[in-house]
């Protein structure tokens, strides 16, 4: 499904796997090349280019970066001088740059559900949710990856509601369900639901203490993908599409799916649901990603 190369994919999952024992790779994960090579910190060309952007044309956002710099206190990354401003990381950078497009053709995210395909270290996770009041934000990686995410939050001080699905067996689950948990500060509820998508049956969570019904297959405002979705393979994209996108009243995907062939089925799928309009990454690079937002149709 993941069309990434085999030998980068396992050195990444093995450094995520060794950032959950380990405190020491933990504090250092950000500069770590296995992990790099999968979740890559941007140049400092790049940087600067997102920090005059958002200086110049996002002044609400400019004015908190302090408190957005926060990010850059766990994993020690690398950070670029902006002079003015002092020490910030390209990665916190650009996620903030991330958080001003979707303000731009979205609109205010306070109440939203927002759903993100392939979360990395849960950074834009956490600048969504420091400059929004979100309702909710699922989580969609993989299981050790959302662990991560989970640990990092908390490093962080972030008490926010997020959820995440997974299929590892737990002690209460009947074998044709899976997992799916909702954090609301530091309380978290067990979610039971059928894989095929349907609610199991009362009778089948009496007494299980905290495990409930909910809300399987809720209707997202926003769905997000920086560089995921279009890293998978055709039956990848279809199951998340299918799964998260069209659940979706908003999508906002960063794509480096340059496979022309790919790249106008993938686009024909998608205006099917949305109307789209496709835009060229910022700043331009050598490589020609580009970003697609819609609005259901």
């Amino acid at each position: 499904m993941w069309t990434a190369p085999a030998s980068a994919t396992l050195t990444y999952s093995h450094v995520i796997n060794q950032c959950l024992v380990s405190e020491e790779v933990f504090d250092g994960f950000k500069r770590n090349s296995g992990y790099n090579s999968i979740v890559g910190m941007a140049s400092d060309w790049q940087a600067e280019a997102w920090y005059n952007n958002i200086k110049e044309n996002f002044p609400s956002i400019f004015n908190r970066l302090e408190e957005f710099k926060h990010n850059d206190t766990v994993g020690s990354p690398e950070v670029w001088d902006s002079k003015e401003s002092g020490l910030i990381s390209s990665s916190t950078l650009r996620y903030l740059h991330t958080v001003c497009d979707i303000k731009t053709h979205f609109g205010s995210m306070n109440d939203k559900n927002v759903v993100e395909i392939g979360v990395g270290y849960g950074g834009l996770c956490y600048m969504l949710h420091t400059y929004y009041k979100l309702r909710n934000y699922h989580l969609v990686d993989l299981d050790n990856a959302i662990l991560l995410v989970r640990k990092y939050l908390k490093r962080l001080g972030m008490h926010k509601s997020i959820s995440f699905e997974t299929e590892h067996i737990h002690p209460d689950m009947p074998a044709d369900c899976i997992l799916h948990t909702k954090i609301h500060g530091n309380n978290e509820d067990l979610l039971l639901h059928k894989k095929n998508g349907f609610a199991p049956t009362s009778d089948e969570v009496a007494g299980r203490g905290g495990i409930g019904t909910g809300d399987y297959g809720v209707e997202y405002d926003l769905a997000i993908s920086e560089f995921c979705l279009s890293e998978m393979d055709d039956d990848g994209i279809d199951e998340y599409y299918n799964k998260y996108l069209v659940a979706s009243k908003q999508i906002y995907l960063m794509m480096n799916l340059h496979d022309e062939t790919r790249k106008k089925k993938c686009i024909n799928k998608i205006e099917k649901d949305f109307d789209i309009e496709i835009l060229d990454e910022f700043p331009v690079t050598d490589w020609p990603n580009y970003i697609i937002v819609g609005n259901k149709k």
